[in-house]
């Protein structure tokens, strides 16, 4: 999607690495939140609906449900270096999905 803004209360999902991170990279997602949730967004945390019991493919393909319901993808510092980030990216970019970069943003 080019040249598409965002609105205040549409839906953001949070896409980045968290295997092999401490707390599963918890902090990292709870900042981003926090971060888009005080700009007026509504913002879908993986770590809020994910479930630890669960395998990888079924949060995975949790994660994709969530990200058609959003109007963005908001992808944390290292996404690049996760594989479920980087599936994430190309589902949200096939989807026309507006992408942010946490590193494009001043906090």
């Amino acid at each position: 999607m080019s040249n598409v803004e965002l609105n205040k209360g549409d839906k953001i999902y949070l896409a980045g690495p968290m295997s092999g991170k401490e707390g599963l990279n918890f902090l990292a997602f709870t900042q981003a939140e926090r971060y888009l949730a005080e700009r007026g967004y509504s913002v879908a945390n993986p770590h809020k609906f994910g479930d630890k019991t669960k395998s990888r493919q079924c949060n995975i393909a949790q994660s994709l449900f969530q990200i058609q319901s959003c109007q963005a993808v908001y992808f944390l510092r290292g996404w690049e270096h996760s594989d479920g980030a980087k599936l994430e990216f190309e589902a949200a970019r096939k989807m026309g999905k507006i992408l942010m970069f946490e590193h494009f943003f001043d906090k």
